[in-house]
């Protein structure tokens, strides 16, 4: 692998000297990062003119998602460290009482792998906790959501449609 030189950048390093201008990378790894005496004697290391733009070597993004964190500690029922199908329930039956009668009953974080029962809610678990209101709950991975859905206006092959489709 070749040597690679980054020159005439704003490098925060967070160290001694807070900002620097040039990093020498060898072997795929930051060598150094100083100002432009470090690459004297990488001859034939590719350069890359920075032309001024911020680099942050090593930086870790903390990643959150507000709107989510938001709706956790308001409008949704966090179901994170549910331990059974019956906590579950339980915890649902509770948060319906602070919801406006008739509103969805929204949930997120439960994951079945480790709960007591190794399943997901069934719509007859939720029918025990919220009979007569629909509910979202989506499982703690959303990276293959899946999302239950109970409605107040079924029939026996699921929703039932009204009038306006």
């Amino acid at each position: 692998m070749s040597d690679l030189v980054l020159v005439n950048g704003h490098v925060i390093t967070h160290g001694s000297a807070p900002v620097a201008t040039t990093i020498l990378v060898r072997d795929g790894c930051i060598a150094a990062v100083g100002d432009g005496r470090i690459a004297d004697g990488a001859y034939n290391a590719r350069r890359i003119d920075l032309e001024g733009r911020t680099v942050v070597p090593g930086f870790n993004d903390a990643h959150a998602h507000i709107w989510k964190i938001g709706h956790l500690l308001t409008t949704m029922l966090d179901l994170r460290g549910v331990e059974s199908v019956e906590d579950l329930v339980d915890r649902l039956r509770r948060f319906r009482t602070t919801r406006p009668e008739g509103s969805w009953l929204l949930g997120r974080g439960y994951n079945e792998a480790a709960m007591a029962e190794r399943r997901p809610p069934t719509r007859q678990d939720l029918d025990r906790a919220a009979p007569d209101q629909p509910v979202v709950l989506t499982r703690s991975f959303l990276a293959d959501p899946q999302r239950y859905l109970h409605y107040l206006f079924r029939d026996d092959n699921g929703l039932v449609q009204d009038d306006s489709g």
